[in-house]
């Protein structure tokens, strides 16, 4: 039997200034998804029987998503998505290819 890998799990490790933490937990109570996670987190009921058992929110004030594997993965509020995103590829990628 031959085993094959058909994906490949990458870690990054960044840190975020102090501005930039508060921006994201502002970004996680305005976004409609994340907002409601947290009331839920916050509820006490919820430690019996949690709607979200796949997130947890950590002392920093972040949202993780855990996945099946155990993997903890960041979870990024829907108004910095694109910014993420913009920041990671120029980041990685500038001095790889021109555009």
């Amino acid at each position: 039997m031959t085993h094959l890998t058909t994906a490949h799990s990458h870690s990054l490790l960044v840190g975020l200034s102090t501005d930039e933490l508060e921006a994201w937990r502002k970004a996680y109570l305005e976004d409609p998804h994340f907002s409601d996670v947290l009331k839920s987190l916050q509820d006490p009921k919820s430690n019996i029987m949690p709607l979200y058992p796949q997130y947890f929110y950590s002392s920093e004030g972040l949202f993780y998503f855990e996945d099946s594997n155990g993997n903890s993965r960041l979870c990024v509020p829907q108004t910095l998505r694109v910014q993420v995103m913009d920041q990671i590829h120029n980041t990685f990628t500038e001095s790889a290819h021109g555009g």
